[in-house]
Formats: structure tokens, C-alpha cells, sequence
């Protein structure tokens, strides 16, 4: 198994704060749509705000989370941000 940890400040698709999502709530957690991978909250590997979202993969193909138009985000567009970028924590592997 692989699990990872991010963070980001609270709140929700911000555009001019270029904010789209937080883990600060079970709300934020819920909004990713998971593949063969648990979602969990975190205090480990915070970079900003008070918690993060912990990933555990599972040990099958293609485990993954994605940020899908219309199951957890309702607007799609996002070319306001130009890219997305998150802060990626790896706890099992070498340092």
C-alpha cells in the first residue's frame, strides 16, 4: 500500500484565491472520486490550514483519486487557476 498526505487552506473553489478544494471538513474528503484507494482526514503533512487528506491506495491496478466535473465539483472550469497543484507527502516511502 502507498499512502500520501496533503494540505491546502480551508474553503472551496475560490477562483480568485485560486482555492479549489480544502480537507479542512468530511464534506471537502467526500468530494473525490476514489479508485481502489481510501480517503481519510489527517494532522500529518499539513502545509497550510489545520488538516490534510490522508490517501491510502489499495494494492490492485490503477488505484487513483480524481476531481470529476459534477460528481464532487460542479463547475469544470477551471483555466482561471491555469494549473492545479498540491503539496504530496509520501509516508511509506524513503525520505
Amino acid at each position: 500500500m502507498l499512502a500520501m498526505a496533503w494540505g491546502m487552506p480551508s474553503g472551496a473553489q475560490v477562483t480568485n484565491g485560486l482555492l479549489v478544494n480544502s480537507f479542512e471538513t468530511s464534506a471537502d474528503l467526500l468530494r473525490f472520486t476514489r479508485n481502489n484507494c481510501s480517503v481519510f482526514s489527517s494532522t500529518e503533512g499539513i502545509t497550510d490550514g489545520r488538516k490534510a487528506a490522508l490517501v491510502v491506495f489499495s494494492n490492485a491496478d490503477w488505484p487513483s483519486i480524481c476531481f470529476k466535473v459534477g460528481t464532487g465539483f460542479a463547475n469544470g472550469d477551471w483555466r482561471a487557476w491555469g494549473a492545479v497543484a498540491a503539496d504530496i507527502l509520501n509516508t511509506t516511502g524513503p525520505a
